[in-house]
């Protein structure tokens, strides 16, 4: 199992034909002062599968600070079997956050996607104070 997409946008969904729909891909969340909230985002994952990869699979996301500090963790599953010989599938993780997130400080956070203790990936991005 291999992360190949970890970013930050807007807003993302998934289509009926299982297509990613990602608008808005951001790594700054401007703002006056903290601490703040952003308005419209959604912390996007796709992981690859490949033949052997067990299943199920307990995920975890997470924002944590520079410091390490959890902001907010939700947890889900991959449920399925592992893809056919020679074959391989995309599974895409959207979480909408809600605008009630609120990030405390300046500074660097990171989203985290994990499988137990395994650090699978992450999307780096970051609250700075808007240009004078």
């Amino acid at each position: 199992m291999e992360v190949i997409l970890a970013v930050v946008a807007d807003s993302a969904s998934i289509t009926e034909g299982g297509n990613l729909d990602v608008v808005g891909i951001f790594d700054t969340i401007p703002t006056r002062g903290v601490p703040v909230s952003a308005p419209r985002m959604s912390i996007v994952f796709t992981i690859r599968r490949e033949p052997g990869d067990v299943s199920p699979v307990g995920l975890t996301v997470d924002v944590v600070d520079a410091d390490g500090q959890e902001i907010v963790k939700w947890h889900s599953a991959i449920i399925g079997s592992s893809p056919s010989p020679g074959r391989f599938v995309h599974l895409h993780l959207v979480l909408p956050c809600p605008p009630s997130l609120v990030f405390p400080r300046l500074g660097s956070y990171r989203a985290r996607l994990l499988a137990g203790d395994d650090h699978l990936g992450s999307a780096l991005f970051q609250v700075a104070l808007l240009d004078p």
